[in-house]
């Protein structure tokens, strides 16, 4: 069986693409902020990044007046699931950010196990330390739907085969 996949650009309007990075800013910023007063660790570097990504959502949602250009990967699963409902499409994709994030944080737990430390109680605290990790799960779920649904709202005439597989 042939593959039928292809990647494809079109233009589309920046402020979904702005919405959905300062949400991910918003909701990072706490996390950044819990983990900072409950267990001490702040990773600068990745709490700049958050930052930058919020002010860069902040301009492509309020600033940036024209198309950007995307891409999207047409013919797999994902698309095929976009097409059969879009809340299927989300309660699959996030579902499957939570279970991909649930499994991660059983594997790692183990690190966090000190002396006397019950393996649920690492669990937890890696859980909640990490929380970051399924935001950006969720993000690149969000990220698709958005992509699919600019794609299909996107006029004919903007879209052009960029790659075939």
């Amino acid at each position: 069986m042939k593959s039928r996949r292809i990647t494809v650009a079109f233009s589309c309007s920046p402020k979904p693409v702005g919405m959905q990075t300062v949400c991910l800013g918003l909701l990072m910023q706490p996390v950044w902020i819990y983990n900072y007063v409950a267990f001490g660790t702040l990773a600068l570097a990745s709490l700049g990044i958050s930052v930058l990504a919020f002010i860069a959502g902040v301009l492509l949602w309020f600033v940036k007046r024209t198309a950007i250009e995307r891409t999207v990967r047409l013919g797999g699963w994902t698309e095929r699931l976009y097409l059969r409902g879009r809340r299927l499409f989300l309660a699959v994709t996030l579902g499957a950010g939570l279970a991909v994030y649930l499994v991660l944080s059983a594997v790692c737990s183990g690190i966090y196990v000190d002396e006397g430390m019950a393996r649920g109680a690492a669990f937890v605290r890696y859980f909640i330390s990490h929380l970051w990790e399924l935001l950006v799960l969720f993000e690149i779920a969000v990220d698709r739907f958005t992509a699919f649904r600019q794609y299909y709202r996107s006029p004919v005439g903007t879209r052009r085969v960029v790659r075939r597989f």
